[in-house]
């Protein structure tokens, strides 16, 4: 008995209980967010078990765990503080990544608090776990997606051809003939690579704890996924069945999958045969079990004490930053002039369905006509409140080149003086289009989305504005670029003026 009150002693034991409420609670709308995103998000769905397989490794550890208990260390408080710094920037830089690794950060201080690095240590895979199921960047997500679809596309088209089908690809759309097979996002093949790299570290955890066979496992569960995808893929455009939501689209999913993680065990079978493990790895680490484990540290309920107010203090502090009011336009967008100059539009509408997936809270979509029949595409997307919509406009250029069109040239110039934008130059079989591009936020001209997020948030903190827009002109390229140039910027003089009727500043 008297042992039992050394290795669960009551105080510390309640103080640890309140402080990990405290820590759920302040992080309440954090987990909530994480847990639609993984549930909904196939992508990233895997990180719905990783909380099991964390759950299983600190049972297996829960000896050594007990046996590190209690002995504290200042330096985990100030984890804890970083880590209540790192939600609040989070929040003002609206990144939904930086606010969950921030309760990985304390999560880590708080072990620190309870048993300093040994502890830590003993829990680093487990910590190491719940990174991994932390969805990236959005924008980094959709770059890696777009090259992913576009070698995706490209390595099924060869596999079509290589068997006698001749096909036509442009950028994700791969032209059969009778039909059109478009590479999406949802079959660029990167929930495969996501999912397999998690599971071949947990693999690798269990079954290889030799670092050189290890690495080898887990890069080359990448290219196997990318090639199994293609394969799924080319499939698709031989079988257009499997195309449609349902049983064999699914099916030949989970196929791919499980051929993979085959893959996987094949490789680490025959990396083993040729250099055979000098000792078996360890599956289960516990601890020896001590004959009296030692008591909780003198001093450990104020450590545990000043924890608990320092959480108390900074819990509110990034709930006051998310605050930001939506911002309306001055005009909505249905008064936006069709006719100025001797220009001369005509309004497009699109389905609420895409509405939906840009986010934006208005819209004008909108081609003009010039009296020497050239024209120019308009299309203005209006956020009110981007903390909203995560902080990221969407990019042309990811747009354009996930529709097939090829770029040719991506550079930043002066459309006007001193109104630098960023200008792409598209192929798509014989058509080329010139596009400018820039944004506006709260009356600040930006080129390009790079520096967004850093605007974003700072005026989220000193303006409590969020608020923003893409402007978007595109031409046809007729006789030369310079020309299609040209016209875009003969027709951006009088646009401009305009905008500052609409878009607040």
């Amino acid at each position: 008995m008297e042992s039992q009150k050394k290795l669960i002693p009551i105080i510390p034991l309640v103080s640890t209980a309140t402080i990990s409420v405290l820590i759920i609670l302040s992080y309440w709308p954090v987990l909530m967010h994480l847990f639609k995103y993984i549930s909904k998000d196939d992508d990233y769905s895997f990180g719905l078990i990783i909380p099991f397989v964390v759950g299983y490794i600190v049972y297996l550890k829960w000896s050594k765990i007990l046996d590190n208990l209690w002995q504290p260390s200042w330096l985990g408080l100030l984890v804890i503080a970083a880590g209540y710094f790192l939600y609040a920037l989070g929040e003002i830089l609206t990144s939904f990544y930086i606010t969950c690794f921030s309760l990985v950060v304390v999560i880590t201080g708080l072990l620190l608090v309870l048993g300093r690095w040994e502890l830590v240590k003993i829990m680093s895979f487990p910590i190491l776990l719940l990174i991994l199921m932390i969805p990236s960047n959005t924008w980094f997500i959709r770059k890696v997606s777009l090259q992913l679809q576009l070698i995706s596309s490209g390595l099924a088209a060869w596999l079509l051809n290589s068997v006698g089908i001749p096909v036509l690809r442009q950028g994700n759309v791969i032209d059969l003939g009778v039909h059109q097979l478009e590479v999406v996002a949802a079959c660029s093949g990167l929930r495969y690579i996501l999912s397999l790299l998690t599971l071949s570290i947990i693999y690798c955890y269990f079954y290889q704890r030799r670092a050189w066979k290890a690495g080898i496992l887990i890069i080359s569960v990448v290219p196997a996924a990318i090639i199994a995808n293609a394969v799924r893929v080319a499939a698709m455009g031989l079988f257009p069945s499997l195309q449609e939501e349902g049983f064999w689209h699914n099916f030949s999913g989970w196929l791919i999958f499980i051929g993979c993680f085959g893959f996987l065990v094949f490789v680490n079978w025959i990396l083993n045969y040729l250099r055979p493990q000098v000792w078996p790895p360890e599956v289960v680490e516990v601890a020896p079990k001590l004959s009296a484990p030692p008591g909780p540290h003198k001093s450990v309920n104020s450590y545990l004490i000043f924890g608990l107010v320092l959480i108390i203090l900074m819990s509110p502090i990034p709930y006051m930053i998310a605050r930001v009011p939506t911002m309306s336009l001055l005009q909505n967008f249905d008064q936006f002039p069709l006719t100025f100059g001797l220009w001369h539009g005509q309004r497009s509408y699109i389905d609420r369905k895409t509405i939906k997936a840009l986010g934006t809270e208005d819209y004008i979509d909108a081609t003009f006509v010039s009296p020497e029949n050239k024209s120019v595409s308009l299309w203005i997307a209006y956020y009110g409140n981007m903390k909203e919509k995560g902080g990221l406009l969407h990019s042309p250029f990811v747009c354009m080149t996930g529709g097939g069109w090829v770029p040719i040239e991506s550079k930043e110039v002066e459309m006007l003086p001193g109104k630098p934008v960023s200008y792409l130059l598209m192929e798509q079989g014989d058509k080329r289009i010139v596009v400018y591009y820039w944004y506006i936020q709260r009356g600040r001209w930006l080129p390009n989305e790079y520096f967004n997020k850093y605007y974003l948030g700072l005026d989220s903190l000193l303006k409590s504005r969020a608020d923003g827009a893409l402007i978007r002109l595109t031409t046809p390229v007729e006789s030369d670029i310079e020309s299609a140039r040209k016209l875009i910027s003969d027709f951006a003089r009088p646009i401009l003026p305009i905008l500052k009727n609409y878009i607040p500043s």
